[in-house]
């Protein structure tokens, strides 16, 4: 039996970061209209995430300085002010999703767990779009500039190896299991093994349309966080995506998700590993710059901590 190798670091680290004391709040309005109200978290539904060589060639375990390009898409849960969700995705008929497109390059490597760092190599951006239907998990479509969608903040994602970085670690002692646990298993012949893990990046915008984020002017400073993330394979809160975008901007062309990973999901001598990805996003407002905005993602990141997350603002 193959054992599973860890592809896809950025999507993919259990750890605890050091954060900001007091998160700051920002104006977000669904409707685009220029007012809203005041939010201090985006939290994103379990979503999808890929990892490959940024040029084809190297496989599983990959060579340490080895390129890779990370792909991550989800649909919004809700934005969150003080615990409290204020805006469910959907509500009115404005629907959020998130698309993020990174190069990274391998750090240390073995059968069993793999560290990525920065790299200039390859894609680099991280988008906001609204739409008027849910992006499809399933297939992948509605995520980016398809079904209309429109771009509302758009950010690059800074390489800064203080804040870009991942690991994940596999179980290889247990035998694999289906990769698709969600409801039906819509890829049964696609197995996974089991494993954990995270990363943290910095996001800087580029543009965000004063509508939806009212007030969120040139020379403010903030930090998007994570106190802590986690990932888990196989699939248990989203169907495997069969495309993920391959630039954070336009749909994917052709398959690029389980219907490509083989028979094992990130098998030794195979060149991808899917995650199923979590992320949360927090802000803090730490100064004033000149332009451009500088917004900072910490913890694009996973499974864990948005799942405990909303069972604690479930329980209020």
């Amino acid at each position: 039996m193959k054992k599973f190798s860890i592809l896809a670091a950025s999507a993919a680290m259990a750890f605890v970061l050091t954060a900001p004391a007091n998160a700051s709040t920002v104006k977000f309005d669904p409707t685009g209209g220029g007012g809203g109200f005041n939010i201090d978290v985006l939290d994103p539904a379990p979503g999808n995430s890929i990892a490959f060589p940024t040029v084809p060639g190297p496989v599983i375990p990959y060579p340490v300085g080895t390129n890779l390009t990370f792909l991550f898409q989800a649909n919004l849960s809700s934005a969150i002010n003080n615990g409290v969700p204020v805006y469910l995705n959907g509500a009115g008929g404005n629907f959020f999703t998130f698309a993020m497109a990174k190069g990274e390059q391998v750090l240390s490597s073995s059968a069993t767990s793999q560290t990525v760092g920065p790299t200039a190599v390859g894609p680099n951006i991280f988008n906001i779009y609204r739409h008027g239907v849910i992006g499809n998990d399933l297939t992948g479509g509605c995520f980016v500039s398809d079904c209309s969608g429109t771009l509302i903040l758009s950010a690059v994602v800074m390489n800064d190896p203080a804040t870009f970085f991942g690991s994940f670690n596999a179980n290889t002692a247990s035998p694999a299991v289906p990769l698709d646990q969600h409801g039906n298993n819509d890829w049964g012949a696609v197995n996974s093994f089991t494993g954990t893990g995270g990363f943290n990046a910095r996001l800087q915008v580029l543009s965000a349309l004063p509508g939806y984020f009212p007030g969120l002017n040139p020379g403010t400073i903030l930090t998007f966080l994570t106190a802590q993330s986690q990932q888990n394979l196989p699939f248990f809160n989203v169907d495997p995506t069969n495309c993920l975008t391959p630039d954070a901007v336009n749909p994917c062309g052709a398959p690029n998700g389980a219907s490509t990973v083989g028979p094992i999901n990130g098998a030794i001598g195979s060149s991808r590993t899917m995650f199923e990805t979590d992320a949360s996003i927090s802000f803090q407002q730490v100064g004033q710059v000149p332009e451009p905005v500088t917004l900072t993602l910490v913890g694009l990141g996973l499974l864990g901590s948005a799942a405990a997350r909303r069972r604690k603002i479930a329980k209020k």
